[in-house]
């Protein structure tokens, strides 16, 4: 303002408003992608202002993720008049990066005691790790390669340890890797896995370490699946003679030690021919095992199968397939030379066999004179003696005996024909036992008949004695309305896997009637 006196007195008065325009600084870092300890970078600083900025001076300082200072260094620079400016260079100074994390540069001016354009630039320090298997699972003696990749995503230079170790599947090894920022490095590794080890998960110990502790870990795990045994057949008709091969395939990691067996069973339940085996499956490998179908099988449909275990788990396996054998197959005819004989008078008799299948070489005939069948509704007599086996005893006395189908087939038809009186036989004996036990039957050897024991001969409760071609002989047990014997069959569970049955002792009184149509046994 101004005034003017005059003797005292203010003649005039006048004022005027300006203003100072402020300091006022601007600072742009200009750094590289990758910063190592000794790289340089420039600061440009503006005068955006209307004044001039007066011997500024331009700050500069690196701090770690913790705030604590790196490196710093300051420039005093001219005077900038209004929208003058002017780049400065640095170069920084450090150790090498060992900590992870957000790095800050900050930076400003100070000029007429005034703090200007301060700024900053987050600098971060990355490391990431992968560490990746070339399958899901192994076999041992197979090969694992194992990838192991580590990228800078960070602005600095980095010099991590790499460690990867798996005792169990031999690995060790350290590497000190040296990677610039945005950079990469990628290592592989190979190994067998060894055959010694069981089926599990067996991890890889993958990590880095940085100078400052700072670290990252991976664990990969080579997994080894245990032993599995599959079967496969493809025949499944066959001639005599021919060869049955099943293929084992173990698609496990592990090995897989078998035991095995083998078996042709015909269609009355006996096995006919039988393999036993051992061996081992190696991991990811077949092997095939046969078994010769006997060059005398009979033509018919047979029951195949193999039962086997894996005797280091108890796993079991197995495989049941019908196979149609095409062999041994003809007609038998026997005449004799009367109808009729003396007791001590010798029997002529003249057999015809008719081969229809394969060729019959070398083979024999065996003929028998055997006791009546009785058939239909006949009641026998009493019988003579009574005896008493065990069943050991009783099945020494079995034998086998040829029989024509086709008189096979006669002799079923006839169980349904009217009843006919025939000659009791006597090579039936039986015992009734009280207090525990079911009745025992005995059987002889020769026993080629059928006995009937239901009250008509079409109602259930007809036990064929007569096994196809070979007969039934031993001990036979009445339990409950059954005839149960050698020929599983007969058994009212129609169990197939033993012939012997066990029973469980139950109170019986007497056992009354003389097992007749018309006085069956009770």
């Amino acid at each position: 303002s101004v005034e003017n006196s005059v003797y005292g007195r203010v003649a005039l008065r006048g004022a005027a408003r300006f203003s100072v325009a402020p300091l006022q600084a601007r600072v742009t870092a200009d750094l590289p992608t990758e910063l190592t300890p000794s790289s340089s970078f420039s600061l440009n600083v503006a005068n955006p202002g209307r004044g001039q900025l007066p011997a500024p001076t331009l700050e500069v300082s690196l701090a770690d993720p913790t705030g604590v200072v790196l490196w710093s260094d300051q420039r005093a620079l001219e005077t900038l008049d209004p929208a003058q400016s002017l780049d400065e260079s640095f170069t920084l100074s450090l150790s090498p990066i060992t900590a992870l994390g957000n790095y800050k540069l900050s930076y400003h001016v100070v000029s007429a005691g005034q703090t200007l354009g301060a700024g900053s630039t987050t600098l971060p320090a990355k490391l990431s790790l992968e560490a990746t298997l070339d399958q899901a699972s192994y076999r041992i003696r197979e090969t694992a390669n194992l990838a192991v990749t580590l990228r800078n995503t960070g602005r600095f230079e980095l010099a991590p340890a790499l460690l990867v170790s798996s005792a169990d599947l031999g690995l060790d090894d350290t590497q000190s890797l040296v990677i610039p920022a945005g950079g990469s490095q990628s290592l592989a590794y190979q190994t067998t896995v060894p055959d010694t080890l069981l089926p599990g998960s067996y991890a890889i110990q993958v990590s880095y370490a940085l100078g400052s502790g700072d670290s990252a870990s991976r664990a990969p795990s080579v997994v080894i699946l245990p032993a599995r045994v599959l079967t496969a057949m493809d025949q499944t008709a066959v001639d005599a003679g021919d060869t049955i091969v099943v293929t084992l395939d173990n698609p496990g990691g592990v090995d897989a030690p078998v035991e095995d067996s083998l078996q042709l069973v015909d269609r009355y339940g006996r096995t006919v021919a039988q393999v036993d085996h051992a061996d081992v499956i190696l991991a990811g490998d077949s092997i095939q095992v046969t078994m010769d179908v006997p060059a005398g099988a009979v033509t018919g449909d047979y029951e195949f199968k193999i039962t086997g275990t894996n005797t280091q788990t108890g796993q079991a396996f197995g495989l049941r397939r019908s196979v149609s054998v095409t062999g041994v197959s003809g007609g038998l005819e026997v005449l004799t030379s009367s109808p009729t004989y003396f007791v001590d008078e010798d029997i002529t008799a003249l057999a015809s066999f008719t081969a229809s299948g394969s060729p019959v070489d070398n083979g024999s005939l065996d003929l028998k004179i055997c006791t009546p069948v009785w058939t239909g509704g006949a009641e026998p007599p009493p019988p003579p003696t009574l005896v008493l086996d065990s069943p050991a005893q009783s099945a020494s006395q079995a034998a086998p005996m040829s029989q024509d189908p086709a008189a096979k087939n006669r002799k079923l038809e006839s169980s349904h024909a009217p009843a006919s009186p025939q000659l009791a036989p006597d090579v039936i004996t039986f015992t009734p036992i009280a207090g525990g036990a079911p009745l025992q039957i005995n059987v002889a050897n020769d026993a080629s008949y059928q006995v009937i024991y239901g009250s008509g001969s079409t109602t259930p409760g007809q036990v064929y004695w007569t096994n196809a071609d070979i007969a039934d002989a031993g001990l036979f047990l009445w339990y409950d309305g059954y005839v149960i014997g050698p020929d599983f069959s007969n058994h009212p569970s129609g169990s197939a896997s033993n012939y012997y049955d066990v029973w469980t002792p139950a109170a019986q009184g007497a056992v009354t009637g003389n097992g007749t149509p018309g006085d069956p046994w009770t």
